[in-house]
């Protein structure tokens, strides 16, 4: 999406929801606002409680597996796309992925198209405040 100069922040979050063609309304709809609002910066949070209970799960789904998959070997693998930030909060991190490209370089030309999105953006609302 960012490659698409859209860029995405919110909150994910687990609870009761009802969403129709032109309604949505309820408790998860509800939090991930918040979630969203108690962010200084443009991502998108995860809660504790919520990769805490996707951890576990995937724990006691591959225990069968083996006998090494603990919680902090699980949480490694999920700290691949996710990450915990200064503040405290989880936040999905699209940009370390450099592993889901075949090529370095198409990694880094992705980075820099990112970055010219981010300083045209800026610059224009800069000029538009003059």
């Amino acid at each position: 999406m960012a490659y698409k100069e859209l860029f995405l922040r919110g909150g994910i979050a687990k609870g009761k929801l009802f969403h129709s063609r032109h309604i949505c309304f309820g408790e998860a709809l509800e939090k991930a606002y918040e979630l969203e609002q108690s962010s200084v910066y443009p991502r998108i949070i995860i809660p504790n409680e919520i990769v805490e209970s996707a951890v576990s799960s995937n724990v006691e789904k591959d225990k069968h597996l083996s006998m090494y998959n603990t919680f902090d070997t699980e949480l490694s693998d999920f700290c691949e796309i996710i990450k915990k930030d200064n503040d405290g909060f989880w936040y999905v991190d699209f940009m370390s992925r450099y592993d889901n490209f075949d090529d370095i370089e198409e990694y880094k030309c992705g980075l820099k198209r990112i970055k010219e999105i981010c300083d045209s953006k800026l610059t224009k609302n800069y000029n538009d405040q003059f």
